[in-house]
């Protein structure tokens, strides 16, 4: 059964709610009351649509993820986890979606888990057309380098008031983002080590500790 249109623009107003309220006060103090009386509707509305403050989150976790996934197809954002959140951030409509993924994550429990691990099969599956395409290098361990690359591109905005402390910035905001991405770029380009004999030691370590 089709729901009316007008439910359907109610069952938007109380989603784009939650994901404001949830990623600024965090899921725990947010209230059903509270969403309901922030996208104009009423507590008996959500539960109808949603069944549950815990079934509301669970669809707010999915829309974020697909929205990003629908970002990076349509070329709005790059498929680069790296900059994930600083491409996200600075677009402003936007942002409650920064807030949301921060709060995900630090609040953990299963729906985060569910969260970042379809964030890691997402990169997975846009590494492997970056390497096709020959934007990106090929790698031994693919899911590792997704896993590792999702964990770096979510650090500024779980550590961001330490960033800020040390840039005298307002956490990882946009000029900070300005100063980071050109060491970051510098980083994946060039690399970080000069000696060779220290490469090849290390990497001479790994092939011996694997075997």
């Amino acid at each position: 059964m089709r729901s009316a249109p007008e439910d359907l623009t109610a069952r938007s107003r109380i989603r784009d709610a939650a994901i404001e309220l949830f990623g600024r006060d965090g899921f725990s103090a947010t209230t059903v009351r509270s969403i309901a009386k922030a996208s104009n509707t009423s507590p008996a509305l959500l539960l109808h649509h949603f069944v549950s403050k815990d079934g509301l989150r669970t669809h707010c976790d999915g829309y974020v993820v697909e929205t990003i996934r629908d970002l990076k197809r349509e070329g709005v954002i790059s498929a680069s986890q790296t900059e994930l959140i600083a491409q996200l951030s600075a677009i402003p409509e936007l942002q409650p979606l920064v807030w949301y993924l921060r709060r995900a994550l630090q609040d953990g429990g299963p729906a985060a888990a569910e969260f970042f691990d379809q964030l890691v099969a997402d990169a997975v599956i846009y590494m492997e057309e970056g390497v096709a395409t020959g934007r990106l290098r090929p790698t031994r361990d693919p899911k590792m380098r997704a896993l590792m690359l999702t964990t770096m591109a979510f650090g500024p905005i779980l550590l961001g008031e330490h960033i800020g402390r040390h840039l005298g910035t307002d956490g990882y905001d946009a000029d900070a983002q300005r100063r980071a991405l050109p060491v970051m770029l510098e980083i994946f380009t060039d690399g970080v080590f000069a000696d060779r004999d220290l490469i090849d030691s290390l990497q001479a370590q790994l092939k011996e500790d694997q075997s």
